[in-house]
């Protein structure tokens, strides 16, 4: 096979030194592999400080390999700006906020008799904006080559003027900026009678977020409105409207801060394992507590370096105050400075401690057992008591939708996928008071996955609300939380009928530090069971 890689790399030596126009880019990391990338621009490269071949969102890009063996394997990686690393399967399943797609088995690639391979790929307006490296590995030679491509925004004229505009602002507030957890109202006026307009969320980072689509009224105008939870990066976004009729387009920029969380008692929090509190994408943290309440409930979460945030599981301390966890990372997500927070439900005590996630390599999961979310607790001393994490790390997900909000009471449908084939479930809702209403109790399909819709009985008044599923045989538990607005309040307030609720699936337990204590939990003497609400059934 040396023979032919040595002819590749005159070949390629001589395409670059001849190119007619066309735009390509190679970087050899081995003697004989070589990943040529084939855009329709260039743009310059933040990774390698040289211009590159780039393309659009919404767009594709071409793959060119050689020196690869004959028919040889070839696993494909995309490093994404932020140094998330997916396969190409799993960009697919982006949804530009949470990115958790399950590894998938590869390589779905393979080179030809020559070892040669080539195929084009899409760019959906789920990636973001930046310098992607792309890499290919020989399942048999192991050789590696590495190619790097942009996506650059597309550029273009302003739309032309129209009469219709578009407000955005922080709802009670007035203000073009908010912080999680907030609602927002988005307002378009003057588009063309009743025509359907469409909506997205351009994020800081120019990924997009899709959002329900509107009527206008019969005066032109529409009102919406939206939830910025704790899992969306902070930053500036641009909020776009466009009538579907008209083609009027307009824009309102709108700004999200994170809400500060001030260390306060004398609990303690640090990372006990690294050493040095840096660890890389494949690896892991363990995380010890002390000086809590003896017993009580810790709320944890993580803030990522674009400040978003994922819940953990809720830990108890143990009759000392003290708890540990064991914490799984991977390449999925970024690279940059990470802070664990721990709060005490009835002390209040919380604590902060920072750890670096460096760069890490591609490690492809078996199709049978793709790899669940992350970050995700794989030990705590939680196992040793006789409690349970609040919200386990499983791979159930859950989303709830307002169905109907026009009659008697409210309708909404809860759906969710993850649980043990054909197990019977658990739902319950807990008001802002802290009452609980059975929502169902039911048996999940043959997939695990259930949807149902329930007829609360009453119309919810304005406040945050919390949906909890539990597995009775799995144990999964998922907790989603969300704002309701007032029927009665300004126009467009309530969410629309079909409209999704702002959770993104979930678990996300864990509101801001100044409104929410963190873990889903309701009094006893409220929920009326002997047991944490962790446990609670509709049959209780």
């Amino acid at each position: 096979m040396k023979p032919r890689g040595i002819f590749y790399r005159g070949i390629v030596f001589v395409m670059l030194l001849i190119g007619v126009g066309t735009v390509i880019f190679a970087y050899r990391a081995s003697a004989a592999a070589v990943y040529i990338v084939r855009g329709p621009t260039t743009a310059p490269c933040a990774l390698t400080g040289q211009s590159a071949p780039a393309t659009f969102q919404d767009n594709i890009f071409g793959s060119e390999l050689h020196g690869f063996l004959d028919q040889e394997g070839v696993t494909i990686s995309f490093q994404f700006p932020d140094g998330r690393i997916f396969s190409p399967n799993d960009t697919f399943f982006l949804d530009g906020v949470v990115d958790l797609p399950p590894h998938f088995a590869l390589p779905p690639y393979r080179a030809d008799v020559a070892g040669d391979l080539y195929f084009e790929f899409p760019v959906t307006n789920k990636w973001p904006y930046g310098c992607y490296k792309l890499t290919a590995v020989g399942q048999g030679s192991r050789q590696t080559a590495v190619g790097y491509l942009v996506v650059t925004p597309r550029t273009g004229p302003p739309p032309p003027p129209s009469p219709a505009r578009l407000a955005v602002w922080n709802n009670g507030t007035f203000n073009a900026f908010a912080f999680h957890d907030d609602l927002i109202n988005i307002h378009g006026a003057n588009f063309f009678p009743n025509e359907v307009i469409s909506i997205w969320i351009t994020q800081p980072d120019g990924t997009v977020l899709d959002y329900p689509q509107q009527v206008a009224s019969d005066t032109g105008n529409f009102q919406s409105s939206f939830i910025f939870t704790n899992v969306h990066q902070t930053g500036k976004y641009t909020f776009t409207a466009l009538g579907t009729l008209s083609g009027y387009q307009v824009f309102a920029p709108f700004e999200l801060r994170a809400r500060s969380s001030t260390p306060s008692g004398w609990a303690q929090l640090r990372v006990a394992y690294p050493a040095q509190p840096s660890t890389r994408q494949n690896g892991g943290i363990a995380v010890t507590g002390a000086l809590f309440s003896p017993g009580e409930y810790v709320g944890l979460w993580m803030t990522l370096p674009n400040n978003a945030v994922r819940s953990l599981p809720t830990q108890v301390a143990d009759g000392n105050g003290d708890f540990f966890v064991v914490i799984d990372l991977d390449e999925r997500l970024p690279i940059g400075r990470y802070s664990i927070t721990a709060k005490g439900v009835s002390s209040g005590r919380l604590q902060i401690a920072s750890f670096d996630v460096t760069p890490g390599s591609f490690q492809p999961e078996p199709v049978n057992n793709p790899a669940g979310p992350v970050p995700a607790v794989v030990e705590s001393n939680v196992g040793n008591s006789a409690f349970s994490a609040l919200t386990t790390e499983g791979a159930a997900r859950v989303a709830v939708t307002f169905v109907d909000r026009s009659g008697a009471t409210d309708v909404v449908r809860v759906e969710g996928s993850g649980y043990a084939p054909n197990e019977p479930i658990g739902i319950w809702m807990t008001f802002p008071n802290g009452d609980v209403l059975g929502m169902a109790s039911l048996n999940v399909d043959a997939s695990g996955a259930f949807s149902v819709d329930v007829d609360l009985g009453v119309v919810l008044a304005a406040g945050r609300y919390r949906v909890s599923v539990q597995g009775v045989e799995s144990g999964r538990l998922v907790i989603v939380t969300f704002d309701a607005a007032n029927r009665g309040g300004m126009p467009g307030s309530a969410a629309s009928p079909a409209a999704p609720i702002q959770t993104l699936g979930g678990p996300t337990n864990l509101g801001s530090a100044a409104g929410n204590p963190g873990p889903e939990q309701t009094p006893r003497d409220i929920q009326r069971c002997a047991a944490p609400e962790a446990f609670w059934t509709p049959d209780c």
